[in-house]
């Protein structure tokens, strides 16, 4: 169920870009960095007698994809362009166009030249301020093999000698002289041997493997007063055992899936309350104020991302200025990347996580508060409120300094099964504006998974992953979806595969209690038929069985519901 989502995006009205390919001097001429430095030169191959070695070339630089619409000029992927590259726009400076590398340890940008550094990938992205328009390219710089020059020898013809003839006794031998022999001068065929080039002058190089990032995310985790009862009744267990001295321990409730998330490289999770510190009083629905350990046991289970933007984090405002709390205390609490909650002042500011060289952008919008009042004590607090302006300006700043953008989406009607107008609308802008990924939430159900293409780019979006961590009552609240996929970059360009929805399932006891959440595939009939849910026959419509949940997901997920 993989699905390649390809980037490469047309520059549109930016004019006409005139892409020269500038051919360097092979000799040791230094390559200029983006500070104006002199960046080192290759070192040179020890020399072996026969056959002896050149000086190894230096990187080369490729660019893969390239189109602007006006004059149809195309790179081929994959194309040796020498150590350096002209990309300098017509009219750049009057359009305020800005060029820039996500990944500056491969290649320099500076004054209109893409300089080769050392083997590796990023991407090339071109930004005007005027009007906003992007045009984007993969970079890759390849290790190029050394020349073999093959040494021939000169032929030498040795100078005969003739011994001092000696008087033995009893006879005296005539002396000798040798005759002297000419060795064939041969020229040795070198191993490997020289390459056939691919473009004139320059050897075949090695193309770079590709750098891959494993993503998952999970949907709400919801801390109602249920599920803070029974980490107050495994803390207290946990003390008696270890000696645990904190007042919640909610960490042993994510066992059925801890190995699931910490096999990804990086996982994603929207925390649905605020933390505003547990002297304003720990609470659960309708006003959440969960407890900090909460959080530091999403960071033990391995969730690397937090988001916070959600219709609750405004409900601690009318006690004190819990939406600040609970940034700076996830913050000074945990090493998580925290979005969804900003100030006025770093509202822009990218947060950006790079994970094997590969830099992930995230930005985080909510549709709806149930408190729209920002506490007075707390004025530099902003709400991300997905107009368009702001998702224009802040994804074009995303996709000017990262390989991938991914967007956190609080939307949709709660207890909703179907995607409405507003989601579409919305989604179909984040695609607009160059979107890999959008990982939706709210509706505390599953919604449907799909692609969305817009002018030639594709975004996969997940609608709502469903809720991850909660004591409500139907079973179809109870039943969520991680969001898996794979963040590639190679020599061909960035891409996201593999996608998949893995469905997962709060169990709890009929007294709401003994909290676990599984994957799906290992929950038995046996677990469901226990269920405290079972209690619940309006909410559900009667009792339901494995198959029942089983049918839902799939109802909701088709293609993209792994094999159940």
């Amino acid at each position: 169920m993989s699905r390649k989502i390809l980037r490469c995006l047309a520059l549109g009205v930016l004019g006409a870009f005139l892409l020269a390919l500038c051919a360097c001097a092979s000799g040791g001429g230094a390559d200029r960095t983006s500070d104006g430095q002199t960046a080192p030169t290759a070192a040179t191959a020890e020399e072996p007698s026969v056959p002896s070695l050149s000086p190894s070339p230096a990187p080369r630089v490729g660019v893969a994809g390239v189109r602007f619409s006006e004059n149809e000029l195309t790179l081929a992927v994959g194309e040796r362009v020498g150590l350096a590259v002209t990309v300098l726009p017509e009219n750049a400076t009057e359009r305020g166009v800005t060029v820039s590398v996500s990944n500056p340890g491969v290649a320099a940008y500076a004054d209109g030249i893409l300089t080769a550094l050392a083997p590796g990938a990023a991407i090339l992205t071109a930004v005007t301020d005027e009007d906003g328009y992007i045009a984007r390219c993969a970079v890759t710089v390849y290790a190029a093999e050394p020349t073999l020059t093959p040494t021939t020898p000169t032929p030498t013809t040795p100078t005969p000698t003739t011994p001092t003839p000696t008087t033995p006794t009893p006879t005296t031998p005539t002396p000798t002289t040798p005759t002297p022999t000419t060795p064939t001068p041969t020229t040795p065929t070198p191993t490997p041997t020289t390459p056939t080039p691919t473009v004139p002058g320059l050897s075949t190089e090695t193309p770079i493997s590709e750098t891959r990032v494993h993503f998952l995310a999970a949907g709400d985790n919801i801390i109602h007063e249920a599920v803070f009862t029974d980490a107050m009744t495994l803390a207290a267990a946990q003390a008696a055992e270890n000696g645990y001295a904190e007042d919640y321990y909610f960490d042993s409730m994510y066992d059925g899936v801890r190995a699931l998330i910490e096999s990804a490289d990086v996982s994603f999770v929207n925390h649905e309350c605020p933390i505003a510190g547990a002297e304003y009083g720990i609470s659960g629905y309708p006003s959440f104020n969960s407890p900090i350990e909460a959080a530091k046991a999403l960071e033990r289970v391995g969730f690397d991302v937090v988001n916070v933007a959600n219709n609750h984090m405004l409900d601690m405002e009318d006690d004190c200025p819990g939406y600040r709390n609970t940034v700076r205390n996830l913050t000074e609490n945990t090493s998580m990347l925290v979005i969804g909650g900003y100030t006025k002042q770093d509202y822009d500011r990218l947060r950006i996580l790079t994970v094997n060289g590969v830099r992930i952008a995230f930005l985080s919008y909510t549709t709806s508060l149930n408190n729209e009042q920002i506490n007075p004590a707390s004025p530099e607090m902003v709400i991300p409120y997905p107009s368009e302006d702001d998702i224009r300006r802040q994804t074009a700043l995303a996709r000017a300094n990262a390989d991938f953008v991914i967007v956190s989406m609080h939307w949709g009607a709660e207890n909703s099964f179907e995607v409405n107008d507003t989601q579409k609308s919305l989604a179909r802008l984040l695609c607009a504006c160059g979107v890999d990924v959008i990982l939706g939430h709210h509706s505390h159900t599953i919604q449907p998974v799909t692609v969305i293409e817009a002018d030639g780019h594709k975004t996969l979006c997940f609608y709502s992953l469903g809720n991850f961590l909660s004591t409500q009552h139907p079973i179809k609240n109870l039943t969520g979806i991680f969001a898996s996929f794979d963040l590639v970059i190679d020599e061909d360009g960035a891409r996201v595969e593999n996608a998949e929805a893995i469905p997962h399932l709060t169990w709890y006891s009929t007294g709401r209690s003994a909290l676990q959440v599984y994957l799906l595939s290992d929950v038995t009939s046996d677990l469901i038929g226990s269920h405290g849910s079972q209690l619940r026959l309006e909410e559900n419509g009667g009792t339901f069985t494995l198959d029942d949940v089983v049918a839902y997901v799939k109802e909701q997920l088709g293609e993209y519901a792994e094999d159940l």
